[in-house]
């Protein structure tokens, strides 16, 4: 069959389109191919990530006495282990020179521990708090960081709080806590088991720094669960009152007038924040004074 040019040159082009197509397919396989095994050399990498897995224990919030904050530990990388992990299954018991002991394999050299920091940790009444006492602090050297939770409960704000802030408190010299918590906890029913959970947490703080805690304020939106709050400060009282650097303030004696609510009725306004900043500033410790530090940081 004799063939003219028009057709030739068709042909021609469909045999050069069928070629590339091939080709790309081919590089685009080839590609593929690449990109599975680069994504399977990160996944592995980010489970042995510095040669070493970071576990947090479920139950780190409750057992923070016993195995330091956060119950977190570090563990040589075993691939066997690490597929537990990842599978959710039991893990054997870690050995004794797995567990991160906080002041003894602290990343810091004591040269490096020279900031004294002043830590907020709240409920929604902690907003803003950490500017006013920025302002209104007179003792030199101290710096100040917050960790506001709203919504959350006496013992859930030190628990995200301690755990946010790990690191900052090993590098520091010298801490100081400030704890406004509680709103949550005089809610229509009190779980007292966590309160005092809460307050356990509290009492491991004084191991190591002094602390101001800033008692719940009373309601003016909902007047009957003020029982509640009288009960919930009291027993803060207490239980925390022989404490020798711990150290309560009453909102009710600082701010009684109701104009430092706002309209809700339940929160302080930022000029009751302003007031209470400037007593809180007064608890903060001077130069002279020692803090007792244990052997958690």
């Amino acid at each position: 069959m004799v063939l003219n040019v028009m057709q030739s040159d068709k042909i021609n082009h469909l045999l050069v389109r069928t070629v590339r197509v091939n080709g790309w397919r081919n590089h685009r396989d080839q590609n593929s191919v690449r990109e599975k095994d680069r994504f399977n050399r990160l996944q592995y990498q980010s489970v042995g990530q510095n040669n070493s897995v970071v576990e947090v224990s479920s139950k780190g919030r409750n057992d923070g006495v016993q195995r330091g904050v956060g119950g977190v530990k570090t563990t040589t990388f075993d691939p066997q282990r690490s597929a537990a992990v990842r599978n959710r299954g039991s893990l054997p018991p870690p050995r004794v020179s797995e567990i991160l002991i906080p002041g003894t394999n602290v990343e810091y050299s004591e040269k490096q521990r020279t900031m004294k920091t002043c830590f907020i940790l709240g409920d929604s009444q902690g907003r803003n708090l950490k500017q006013y006492l920025e302002e209104n602090t007179v003792e030199k050297g101290w710096s100040f960081r917050s960790f506001v939770s709203p919504g959350a409960n006496l013992l859930s704000c030190i628990d995200r709080g301690l755990d946010f802030w790990n690191n900052q408190i090993k590098n520091s010299i010298e801490c100081h806590f400030v704890i406004v918590a509680g709103t949550i906890d005089c809610a229509e029913k009190v779980n007292w088991k966590n309160v005092d959970m809460g307050i356990e947490k509290l009492k491991f703080i004084t191991n190591f720094s002094s602390v101001t805690v800033i008692l719940t304020p009373f309601r003016l939106d909902c007047g009957r669960l003020n029982d509640n709050v009288y009960k919930f400060n009291r027993r803060l009282k207490e239980k925390l009152g022989g404490l020798s650097n711990l150290t309560f303030i009453d909102p009710y004696e600082v701010i009684p007038e109701i104009t430092y609510y706002r309209r809700d009725g339940y929160h302080l306004n930022e000029n009751a924040k302003r007031i209470l900043a400037r007593s809180v500033s007064r608890t903060i410790p001077q130069s002279n004074s020692k803090t007792v530090r244990s052997n958690f940081w």
